[in-house]
């Protein structure tokens, strides 16, 4: 930093010089410290970039990033608010906040990592009846937002034999919410830091955490224990286990079982994102992502009931959204491929975010979990909240809203 005054004597100008290096070395060694990441999943990634971009040089990211149980692989990728703009409520006022943040970040990703990441603006939301509509109409038309227009949709046919079929006769349309490439927008995270000397990924399964001396941690492989100076948990449903394994026995998350079909589709180079209650759809040309509603879960990993109860919604989705979709780009479908993920939900539904200490111990992790539906809106978010801790600078006023995401409204008294 520069000097709020010029000193005119020699050896004050050296002083001040000599205190100058002093700082950047210490700024340089403080920023080779081992920061180790847990999860492989959006927040995770996107703490890992974060961390990187702060200037942070050995950053390990351990995890799988698996095809099925992967809450991030099972996203639909819409961020959307619904006409909504005046928070009522912490969890709401941070989904505001990286909403509105989330199409520059997409933008610095895909500059970054050089690969195309395609979003666009503009979702609609069907309603079936007059009921329904009225329903939505109070709440985007409450006198506190005036950026959205109600539009109608053209009347949809539909087999009265068939209780499955969309019944959707109009739909209001939100141009501010954001629908993205999921896939696309975690290769970029990875790529980027793949790319990265500053980044080592390491896919082995963390069995627990402990602390060492002078305030650095231990992390524990199945067959190797390596140092940590600093520790972010972000691995969605596993951080239960892992808090669990490290002496956390406080903090308990439940699973809820998502999924999203996969599909190629004859659209030619349409775009388009479509909501219905607690289902979605998003397209990108001839690429067709249609997700389900979530189920709670007996435990953090699905029975087979509870899959087979999954696969039938699938197939349920396919056939409500083919009625709700021009009969012109419903040519044909590809074998579909169908992902599911766990996501991790709290005990009063919402996330954990910050410091959690040891027991007796100075040492701490950083956890970022329990995002449940809100991932990809507060993974940016979220990562800078806690690179401002890596770092123990001042929290930005406009974070302030974490304050209501700290782990430690779970700690015991």
């Amino acid at each position: 930093t520069m000097p709020l005054f010029l000193p005119t004597e020699p050896s004050m100008q050296d002083s001040i010089a000599g205190l100058n290096l002093l700082g950047a070395m210490f700024l340089g060694f403080y920023m080779k410290r081992r920061i180790v990441v847990i999860g492989r999943g959006v927040v995770g990634l996107a703490t890992a970039y974060r961390l990187v971009k702060a200037g942070f040089s050995d950053v390990l990211i351990c995890g799988h990033r698996d095809s099925n149980g992967f809450a991030s692989g099972a996203a639909l990728g819409l961020s959307t608010v619904r006409g909504a703009r005046v928070p009522r409520a912490p969890l709401f006022e941070a989904k505001l906040l990286g909403h509105s943040l989330i199409a520059n970040w997409l933008r610095e990703i895909a500059s970054d990592s050089k690969l195309s990441i395609p979003f666009c603006y503009g979702a609609f939301e069907g309603f079936e009846n007059s009921k329904e509509f009225r329903k939505i109409s109070r709440r985007v038309y409450n006198g506190e937002f005036r950026g959205l227009s109600g539009i109608n949709i053209r009347s949809l046919e539909t087999d009265g034999d068939n209780k499955n079929y969309s019944k959707m006769i109009g739909g209001f349309y939100h141009p501010k919410d954001i629908y993205f490439d999921v896939e696309a927008l975690l290769n970029g995270l990875e790529f980027f830091l793949k790319s990265s000397s500053k980044v080592c990924f390491y896919e082995k399964k963390v069995k627990k955490i402990f602390p060492s001396q002078q305030s650095k941690l231990n992390v524990a492989f199945e067959d190797e224990i390596i140092h940590a100076d600093e520790v972010v948990i972000a691995a969605g449903t596993f951080s239960n286990t892992l808090l669990k394994n490290s002496g956390f026995s406080s903090v308990r998350l439940s699973g809820v079982l998502g999924h999203t079909l996969k599909t190629g589709f004859n659209s030619g180079a349409r775009h388009f994102a479509q909501m219905k209650q607690s289902k979605g759809l998003v397209c990108f040309g001839n690429k067709l992502c249609i997700g389900s509603s979530s189920i709670r879960m007996s435990d953090l990993y699905p029975s087979t009931g509870e899959m087979d109860h999954s696969l039938s919604a699938c197939c349920d989705i396919k056939g409500q959204f083919t009625r709700c979709l021009d009969p012109s780009f419903v040519d044909s479908w590809e074998v579909p491929e169908f992902v599911w993920g766990v996501r991790a939900l709290s005990c009063d539904r919402l996330p954990l975010v910050g410091p959690l200490y040891f027991p007796e111990s100075r040492s701490r992790v950083l956890i970022a979990t329990a995002m449940y539906k809100s991932g990809y809106q507060l993974a940016d978010i979220s990562a800078r909240f806690l690179v401002a801790h890596v770092l123990q600078s001042e929290i930005p006023k406009e974070f302030q809203v974490f304050k209501s995401f700290l782990p430690q409204r779970f700690s015991k008294p």
